[in-house]
């Protein structure tokens, strides 16, 4: 709000260049808001109603490739690298809870690693399934933690500076099993976190 107040009462007292910068900050809190709001409102309909699934035959790597062109995740695009096969078997998936889902994982590694360090995403496939891992440079989590990474508002310790609810992991685990698969996590404070769905 106070960059809004600021900007609509001293609109012309600052350039075209520092008017443009507070504006993507302004979209990038905005962006930020709606992807919590999503998962509130995910975890709430979870809770009362449960996940009803609309399988269809997808291809998981185009699902990836939407999401990292996502405006959301622009100034991240470069720090981004993908690995897949030319032969990755269609799967049966609700295609946007799995989007929210690997869209939950990125984003967390996209805000707990340093600016300008690659995120790797790596898909494999395995059998009649694909294999998804994200791994970050980033923070990581404390060995003694690891355990409650998948509780509903749970935040590591070593979290100091980024604001959430602690619901991303959560909602990205329910959608995986529901589908029949499983979610694990690796990771050691300071070294980096992998997700592997």
């Amino acid at each position: 709000r106070g960059l809004v107040h600021t900007l609509h009462e001293q609109h012309s007292r600052f350039t075209h260049r520092e008017r443009a910068h507070f504006l993507r900050q302004l979209e990038d809190n905005v962006e930020r808001m709606g992807h919590l709001w999503d998962n509130i409102l995910e975890t709430y309909n979870l809770q009362a109603s449960g996940l009803s699934l609309s399988p269809e035959e997808v291809d998981l790597y185009e699902i990836v490739q939407r999401i990292i062109d996502n405006r959301s995740f622009a100034e991240y695009r470069r720090q981004m690298q993908v690995e897949a096969p030319g032969n990755l078997p269609l799967i049966e998936i609700d295609e946007l809870r799995v989007e929210q889902a690997i869209t939950n994982v990125l984003y967390n590694a996209v805000r707990f690693s340093p600016r300008g360090m690659g995120i790797q995403i790596k898909l494999e496939a395995q059998g009649e399934s694909v294999q998804l891992s994200i791994h970050d440079q980033g923070i990581g989590i404390p060995q003694e933690q690891l355990s409650r990474v998948f509780e509903p508002f749970f935040q590591a310790t070593n979290n100091t500076t980024e604001e959430g609810v602690g619901l991303g992991l959560y909602l990205a685990r329910e959608v995986v099993t529901r589908h029949g698969g499983d979610v694990r996590v690796e990771s050691n404070a300071g070294n980096g976190t992998t997700v592997i769905m």
